[in-house]
């Protein structure tokens, strides 16, 4: 039978993961919404094209990304890196963001290239984040945790990102070549925000570690 106190010291030490993969799906989706309108608008690309490239952008470099953040993680993992895989998931999620400003410049090759590195980062953090989040959860509880984060991830995601763009290029009187600017406005802070609770992931990582290593030397 679980302890209340356990149950609720579970739920707070996942709860930057939680958050961390809600805001990537926030800012995933206000991304991608938006980016069609970039190239439409800024670049005078034809809407039967837009279509095709990015779906086939996002099979490759979004597929390309989850398999090899299971991949790396799982070294970093089983090298015995202090910490555990969460380490791959700051180092991608902070890189994200100068990524992102890629979308700010002229040239329609450079947009697409940063777009592609952008999804290949961001997937490298989603896998990384859910599998740190199932090594931490008890195994009971797998089900739960999944349940919990990916109803953020639709919430967050689907429901504030794509609006996010639209409020900010609004409210800020960015005109319709500037959309790639209020993109920035909410991809930039949201990594930020995203690399500093994967930070915290892995610094409560390694504190439970050095507790557990000074567990064990008392104990032998």
């Amino acid at each position: 039978m679980d302890i209340p106190d356990a149950r609720a010291d579970q739920w707070l030490r996942l709860s930057p993961l939680f958050l961390a993969l809600g805001i990537t799906s926030l800012v995933d989706n206000a991304v991608l919404a938006w980016t069609p309108s970039v190239l439409v608008r800024g670049f005078g690309m034809a809407a039967s094209q837009v279509g095709p490239l990015l779906g086939a952008l996002l099979m490759i470099a979004g597929g390309a990304g989850m398999l090899a953040g299971g991949f790396f993680s799982n070294r970093v993992r089983l090298r015995g890196h202090r910490g555990g895989r969460i380490s791959l998931a700051v180092f991608s999620a902070a890189l994200t963001v100068p990524i992102t400003l890629l979308v700010l410049t002229g040239s329609i090759n450079i947009v697409l290239v940063g777009l592609t590195l952008y999804v290949f980062l961001s997937c490298v953090g989603a896998a990384v984040g859910t599998l740190t989040l199932l090594d931490l959860a008890p195994t009971r509880r797998h089900g739960l945790v999944t349940a919990v984060s990916f109803f953020l991830n639709v919430a967050l995601g689907a429901g504030v990102g794509p609006v996010a763009v639209g409020f900010t290029a609004d409210h800020l009187g960015l005109a319709n070549g500037s959309v790639g600017q209020a993109i920035c406005l909410i991809a930039c802070p949201g990594f930020l925000l995203v690399t500093g609770l994967f930070y915290l992931a892995l610094r409560n990582a390694r504190q439970r570690e050095a507790r557990s290593s000074i567990a064990h030397i008392h104990a032998a």
